[in-house]
């Protein structure tokens, strides 16, 4: 039976660095699902167990594909056959390495046509993906040798990135991404997406819109590898065991079976290959790989055996020999065929062979900032080589990063990029070019600034947080710290698997001390990567004797696949902090007790669904959190948490939007988009204020029924515009034309109850931001060149719930700042991290809550309870020393008192853990046992409670 359901895929563009391509839309509709398949589903779990039961040694099944290849793709590759043949190839492998493990099938192509005439190709009159499958839907195939037969292409097509009809024989995919016909191939194989509403349970994930119609709550698309080959949110190159068991069922049902040794393969007689080209041979289907000798003469003397993993093979490193002797066998898990006859190859004298590179077992590691030496052999004749230095996703070098000629068999470049990076080289004379030669492989280890970041620069506190970023979710990472290169008896020592960003903390290094930090990574499961290590960056620091301030915390300890992002987005309510995490959901933070609980899709009943939007969640004029994420395309879901409680829950009406959201105001229904200002009234959206393109809006207040709204343009020309709120009516506009003080360039903006506006500007003749404030009566600037700035940069700005203004100054150092009613004065202690934040909220409690490239940071204001009812002159002078200390304090009173003073060491809690008499006027008081941190020493006097801030290191 022909089936005219259609399963499609739209893939994300490739990214320059972040090798990841993963489906993110499809077409598809579970009513047009084949009835035998909603069957097979129904009984999965059935089917599932049987498999498990079965053993699979010999049961292999095998699926023979017919290729189609049109004549841009032939024009794409200079009308080299060869490197097309070799292309498709490696593509297939790529693909039946997974469908051999998950599938028990072994993919095999037994045909490849190839377009050479732009007359007759059939595919070249549309770029329709749709019209492209019924093309080859009914064409007439090279011959019936095939199980499932797919077109392979490189032009750029519309409607979607691949598409195949589910249980058929034909599929559509681009040539040179096997994860795309990996999935293709998935449907081929009569497995849905994996959010299609027929599976035993529904949908197993839920990062797209379900096919079908039985759910339609929240979308969620974690970055926690959740997603499988057949996902919108592939990631990992696995199939879902649900998945395996349809496909495994349907090739059970209709593909051969190998069973027995591989028939003998046959090499055509006399065959002339170019210098680089492979040899290939008619594939014998039963084979799971090749065995391949060849040698300069007859008698294979000095002969050289290679293993490959399909019917083809390289002619290289023969030197000068122009007739080879080559005879192959066939391999599977019953044993080998007999060897083919002995053939003669001749290699072609008359062309330039390609230049052969030292392809090294684990590819070399270079420091960011030095000179690569890319090295091949010279090859007689040549008088130049071409070389391509491009990304390993980019299979055919179709947009190499570099491109260098050199005259000599070296290359030169200069480590600029931290990736792993691959290169390919030719030999150029008079008469053309070589052949390209294998591509090799190497990788540029990061600098202390990008992709892995480190907040100092040589002296290190003996605690400090770093933060890496991977170039893909398939790696493993191993951070060490220690007192020698060799790494042995590190301080420190941890590894990370299958993440992209790591965030964590090193602490309690010695003090005073040289130390060693070292970065590994591998790659696991790329598979456009080799599967190696790829960095290995080890810089030394020194330690210094400075702690940090005892109310800085760090988050990511406290979950390292929680917090384990930068930059994460916030929101504070009255008790708690909320923040988006990618990989587990949204996380509800006790700002006290730093406790947490994470909400998502699964435990809320599908009303919060992480979907990395620009505004997930927002806090109204009550302090109360309202979320909002996708429903559908257009449509948004929302709901309210009262109180923070899991049981005051509520959903709200959705609100159907199509311009997208990049903020909103819950307790005034205000949304905005880049350009315009929307109010909601009977869940139909009206328009505020709109702006012209080339202005973007990058915030909005309300406060006394009116809207602040700060737009900006590209010149970095900005103004602030006031409406009201009931009429819409424009009130004023504070820009540097009306108010001459200030600059053109306005990045943000907070405002106080009272009415005080405070402004980050961009000075372009100090080329940093600078604050401007206006009291009501006139402007005041805290100049970014000023003495309390410092050595660093102002960063950004932030008032807390009372309408107190603060400043985040970042560099050398990090400092916060606070506006005291007349200036600006320093708050708290400053943070000894080099560009630590780039932003900030301030909680009810005055708790400063920090986020940058090392994740969430919590800074306690921890100040002594103000004694009431008698002046300081009046109390005994107590002094306590050393402050830091590591073991004891000594407490010195003042004055001589027959009546014994308790004093009671508490944490920042409140919870009292040891106490003691004094009674001397000197009392040490052993510390040691308490845990590094800061604590709080307090008495009572004369009926007034005394407190003191200590710190145990």
């Amino acid at each position: 039976m022909r089936f005219l359901y259609l399963a499609l895929v739209l893939f994300l563009s490739l990214s320059a660095v972040v090798a990841q391509q993963n489906p993110t839309s499809c077409g598809t509709s579970d009513q047009a699902l084949p009835k035998e398949i909603l069957d097979k589903m129904a009984i999965l779990p059935a089917i599932l167990q049987q498999q498990k039961a079965r053993t699979g040694a010999g049961e292999m099944n095998l699926c023979r594909i017919g290729v189609e290849i049109d004549y841009q793709t032939y024009i794409k590759f200079e009308k080299d056959t060869n490197l097309i043949y070799r292309q498709i190839h490696e593509d297939i492998q790529k693909a039946s390495q997974i469908y051999e493990r998950e599938i028990n099938t072994r993919m095999v192509v037994t045909s490849i046509r190839i377009f050479k005439n732009q007359d007759t190709d059939p595919f070249g009159s549309t770029y329709d993906i749709f019209h492209l499958l019924g093309i080859l839907e009914t064409m007439a195939p090279v011959n019936q040798d095939f199980d499932k037969r797919v077109y392979l292409f490189t032009k750029n097509v519309f409607g979607a990135g691949g598409v195949a009809n589910l249980g058929g024989k034909y599929s559509v995919s681009p040539l040179g991404n096997p994860l795309v016909i990996m999935h293709e191939f998935g449907h081929n194989f009569a497995s849905p997406h994996t959010h299609n509403c027929n599976w035993p349970g529904g949908p197993i994930d839920f990062c797209t819109n379900a096919e079908g119609d039985c759910y339609d709550k929240a979308l969620e698309a974690l970055h926690d590898r959740s997603g499988t080959l057949m996902s919108y949110c592939t990631r990992q190159s696995t199939f879902h065991p649900l998945s395996q068991a349809i496909m495994r069922d349907h090739a059970d049902q209709l593909f051969s079976k190998i069973r027995s040794t591989p028939a003998t393969p046959a090499l055509t007689t006399n065959t002339q290959v170019s210098p680089g080209d492979f040899l290939f041979w008619r594939a014998s289907p039963t084979a799971l790989s090749y065995e391949v000798t060849y040698a300069a003469n007859a008698e294979f003397s000095n002969a050289k055996t290679v293993s490959v993993p399909f019917n083809g093979f390289q002619i290289t490193g023969v030197g000068s020999a122009n007739t080879l002797f080559v005879k192959i066998r066939a391999v599977n898990t019953f044993g080998a065929s007999s060897w083919s006859q002995p053939v003669t190859v001749r290699t072609g004298s008359d062309k330039l062979p390609p230049p052969e590179i030292n392809m090294q077992a684990t590819p070399p590691i270079f420091q960011m900032g030095t000179v690569v030496k890319l090295s091949y052999a010279t090859v007689p004749g040549a008088t130049s080589y071409e070389i391509e230095i491009g990304n390993p996703v980019d299979a055919s070098f179709e947009n190499p990063y570099i491109k260098i000629v050199s005259n000599t068999s070296e290359a030169q470049y200069t480590a600029n990029l931290p990736s792993m990076l691959k290169w390919r080289v030719r030999a150029v004379n008079g008469q053309g070019q070589s052949k390209w030669s294998e591509p090799g492989f190497f990788s540029i280890n990061p600098s202390q600034a990008f992709p892995l970041s480190i907040p100092f620069y040589q002296n290190a506190p003996r605690t400090f947080p770093f933060s890496y970023n991977a170039p893909t979710s398939r790696v493993k990472v191993k951070v060490s710290v220690a007192d020698n290169r060799d790494f042995s008896n590190a301080v420190f020592m941890k590894e990370y698997s299958h993440v992209g960003p790591v965030t964590d903390v090193v602490s309690n290094l010695p003090a005073n001390t040289n130390l060693f930090f070292r970065l590994e990574e591998w790659n696991e499961d790329d598979t456009y990567y080799p599967k190696a290590k790829t960095k290995d960056y080890i810089f030394s620091f020194s330690t210094t004797d400075i702690s940090l301030p005892a109310g800085l915390s760090f988050l990511s300890p406290l979950g390292p696949d929680v917090f384990n992002h930068a930059y994460p987005k916030i929101a504070l309510t009255s008790k708690n902090v909320w923040l988006a995490s990618p990989t587990k959901g949204f996380v509800r933070l006790n700002q006290k007790d730093l406790t947490y609980q994470v909400f998502n899709r699964t435990n809320t009943n599908g009303l919060l669904g992480y979907m990395d939007l620009p505004a997930p969640f927002q806090v109204d004029d009550s302090l109360n959190i309202e979320f909002m994420g996708f429903r559908a395309v257009g449509s948004f879901i929302r709901a309210k948490f009262r109180d923070d409680k899991p049981s005051n829950l509520t959903p709200l009406s959705p609100l159907n939007f199509t311009r997208g959201v990049s903020g909103y105001n819950p307790s005034h229904r205000l949304y905005w988009s880049n350009s315009a200002v929307y109010k909601e009234s009977n869940n139909n959206l009206a328009l505020l204020k709109s702006y012209p393109e080339d202005w973007f809006i990058r915030k909005v207040i309300v406060m006394a029924s009116k809207v602040w709204i700060l737009a900006a343009n590209y010149k970095r020309q900005g103004e602030i515009t006031v409406i009201d709120l009931v009429s819409g009516s424009e009130i004023e506009r504070i820009n540097s034309s009306t108010h001459p003080e200030l600059l053109p360039g306005m990045d943000s903006f907070a405002l106080s109850p009272d009415g005080k506006i405070m402004a980050l500007q961009y000075d372009a003749n100090a080329m940093g931001n600078r604050v401007a404030l206006w009291d009501k009566q006139k402007w005041t600037v805290l100049d970014g060149r000023g003495p309390l700035v410092s050595s660093g940069a102002i960063k950004s700005i932030t008032s807390s719930p009372s309408g107190e203004f603060y400043t985040l100054v970042s560099g050398l150092q990090t400092r916060i700042l606070k506006y005291n009613g007349s200036k600006w004065e320093k708050t708290g202690e400053d943070i000894p991290l080099t560009e630590f934040a780039t932003s900030m909220e301030v909680d009810g409690s005055d708790n400063i809550w920090l986020t940058g490239s090392y994740g969430l940071a919590k800074l306690a204001q921890i100040l002594p309870e103000p004694i009431t009812g008698i002046t300081e002159p009046s109390l005994p002078k107590v002094s306590v020393y050393p402050n830091p200390s590591s073991d004891r304090i000594f407490i010195q009173y003042a004055g001589q008192n027959s009546n014994p003073a308790t004093y009671h060491i508490s944490d920042v809690r409140g919870n009292i853990l040891i106490s003691k008499p004094i009674r001397e006027q000197l009392t040490e008081w052993d510390i040691s046992k308490l845990n590094v941190g800061m604590y709080v020493l307090w008495t009572v006097h004369n009926g007034h409670k005394r407190s003191w801030k200590i710190v145990k290191d």
